[in-house]
């Protein structure tokens, strides 16, 4: 496989430079040489290549009875939006508790070439009453430790899986919302809930959470991973964390960084997601934070609901959207067009467009990769490129998404950047922002 015309993510920028994909390595190719008789070659002229990208946080719904998403379609959804890997959540139907139900997903996600890295939940059936048993889980290959979609509220569990998260070499990841606080809440509480005369969940229900899990995990030591974070109390906190050696990695989502509650006036569930979009004040801090590397990666908490739950109403319908496939776009656009981003400059400078970039790819495909390999030791099978466009516009369509479910905040709406191509090992993907089925499947 030969990557031709593009400019190279090398770590820190970008460097005009042609590569050379094979199954179980890459390099990069001098400016004489030419692609050998036979050899694919992938088209980058004008356009940014970089590692694939990786995401900790995403929501297969498989098992499940719902109809809302299928192991083929997340993986399809993944591979448009240019990602490699992705680390599958627990909160299943029945819920991956056991060692059975996690080597028989482990085994179903095998076959494609997207890797799919199952998630076990902490608590037996993510009630939060009882452990689950992390050795005989990790023993079977379990790595991720999680009960997104609830709070782990007994502090005396949370410090008993962190110690055993230091112990095992597993991560832990904690979905921070105190659940008294936010109780009946559907948006975010301020100025539009009020507006709008609806239940809201306050910031400060996030940041007691992080502030008892950083407290916990300075006195354990273990590996806490803080999930979708999007309050101001919690920028507070990782700051304050950072700069007292406290251990911990933290996430924000594209959505978070890109849109703000104002979205809701409409009633449009699609913008209903937990932890909820914040103030345009907070959205902005968001950002600034991100840029400070506060966050260590971008997640994109896809969470696929079908049609007829989503249309029920604001106080009825479930949290969350899918994010897959326009994870790329949604912080390109944050990064460079929001307010926060060029300031309200029309024309945008190509070095900031660049710099922007190269923030992506550490926070979207270098960080979460790091992250895994150095607490878990698990690292993508295979080298995995993806090629992006980030100054093209367009805006999305229902048609254009894959997923099963079609609950994207962005339908309609104009956003910066495109996915191209997506080449892992030697399987090609994604060409010219197309699928290519033969890829799907993995050949290996």
């Amino acid at each position: 496989m030969w990557i031709r015309g593009g400019k190279l993510f090398d770590g820190e920028g970008f460097k005009e430079s042609d590569l050379a994909v094979s199954q179980d390595r890459i390099r990069k190719v001098g400016d004489q040489e030419t692609p050998p008789l036979g050899t694919r070659v992938i088209d980058a002229g004008g356009r940014y290549v970089g590692p694939a990208f990786v995401d900790l946080h995403t929501h297969s719904r498989t098992p499940g009875k719902d109809g809302s998403e299928t192991a083929d379609t997340l993986v399809r959804a993944a591979a448009l939006g240019g990602y490699c890997f992705m680390v599958a959540m627990a909160n299943t139907d029945p819920v991956v508790d056991s060692v059975d139900l996690y080597k028989d997903l482990t085994r179903s996600f095998a076959r494609y070439s997207v890797e799919v890295l199952q998630a076990a939940s902490v608590t037996k059936r993510r009630e939060g009453n009882e452990l689950v048993d992390m050795v005989s889980l990790h023993e079977a290959g379990a790595v991720f430790f999680s009960d997104d979609g609830d709070v782990i509220s007994d502090a005396r569990l949370m410090k008993k899986a962190l110690e055993y998260s230091r112990r095992l070499g597993v991560i832990v990841a904690e979905h921070a919302q105190d659940e008294r606080l936010s109780y009946g809440g559907v948006m975010n509480e301020g100025e539009i809930s009020s507006e709008l005369g609806v239940s809201g969940i306050p910031e400060d229900a996030e940041s007691v959470v992080v502030a008892r899990d950083l407290e916990l995990n300075r006195v354990v030591k273990g590996n806490l991973h803080l999930m979708h974070l999007s309050s101001l109390g919690s920028i507070e906190l990782l700051r304050h964390a950072r700069s007292a050696g406290i251990p911990f990695s933290s996430e924000v989502t594209p959505h978070h960084l890109l849109l703000n509650d104002s979205e809701l006036r409409e009633f449009n569930t699609n913008y209903k997601v937990n932890p909820p979009l914040r103030s345009e004040q907070t959205r902005r801090a968001l950002l600034r934070a991100f840029r400070a590397d506060l966050f260590d990666v971008v997640g994109t908490d896809h969470a696929p609901h079908a049609r007829h739950l989503k249309e029920r109403s604001i106080r009825e319908a479930p949290f969350g959207l899918i994010g897959l496939q326009s994870a790329f776009s949604a912080t390109i656009s944050a990064l460079v067009d929001s307010e926060e981003g060029d300031m309200g400059n029309t024309e945008v400078d190509t070095s900031f467009i660049e710099e922007s970039l190269a923030l992506i790819f550490r926070k979207m495909a270098v960080a979460p990769q790091r992250i895994l390999e150095s607490v878990t030791g698990v690292k993508a099978k295979v080298p995995a490129y993806v090629v992006v466009d980030p100054s093209s516009k367009s805006s999305l369509q229902e048609s254009d998404l894959v997923s099963m479910s079609k609950n994207s905040p962005y339908i309609g709406r104009e956003l910066r950047g495109s996915v191209a191509s997506l080449v892992i090992g030697e399987n090609v993907l994604v060409d010219e922002g197309r699928l290519v089925e033969e890829g799907i499947i993995n050949a290996r």
